[in-house]
C-alpha cells in the first residue's frame, strides 16, 4: 500500500503533486504536419490493412505524385513528402506518404483529398 495517495503514481518517489506531475507526463505533442499515407486510399486494402476511406472513393495503387497533386488540388500544402517510408501495418511493402500542413483535423483533411485523388488518378489515365 502506497503511503501518500496524493502523489503520482507514475513516479514513487515523486513529491510533485499528482495533478501536476501527471499532466507533465502525459501531454500530447501538437504536431504541425499531418502525415497522409498513401494507404489510406488503397482501394486492393481492407480496412484492417490501412485503408480509412470508403472503397467509392479510393483509387487501386495510387502513386505518391498523384496523392501530392491531390494534395494541392485539395488546398493544402505539401511540407515533405517520403516515398521509401512504410506504413506501420504493412511494414513489408514500401508505401509513402505526404506530410501536410495541419489547418484543419485529419479525417476532414483525408475526406476533401480523397474525391481530389480518386479526379487526378483518372485524368492520368485518360492521357
Amino acid at each position: 500500500m502506497r503511503e501518500n495517495p496524493g502523489l503520482c503514481r507514475f513516479r514513487t518517489r515523486s513529491t510533485k503533486p499528482l495533478k501536476t506531475h501527471c499532466r507533465q507526463l502525459l501531454s500530447v505533442k501538437e504536431y504541425e504536419n499531418a502525415i497522409i499515407w498513401l494507404d489510406y486510399f488503397n482501394k486492393v486494402l481492407p480496412r484492417s490493412r490501412g485503408r480509412r476511406m470508403k472503397r467509392d472513393v479510393c483509387v487501386s495503387d495510387p502513386t505518391l505524385e498523384n496523392l501530392a497533386k491531390a494534395v494541392e488540388v485539395a488546398g493544402f500544402s505539401v511540407a515533405d513528402t517520403n516515398e521509401g517510408a512504410r506504413y506501420p501495418r504493412r511494414p513489408y511493402v514500401k508505401s509513402g506518404y505526404v506530410a501536410v500542413s495541419k489547418t484543419i483535423p485529419k479525417t476532414r483533411m483525408l475526406y476533401r483529398i480523397a474525391p481530389k485523388l480518386v479526379r487526378v488518378t483518372n485524368a492520368g489515365k485518360k492521357n
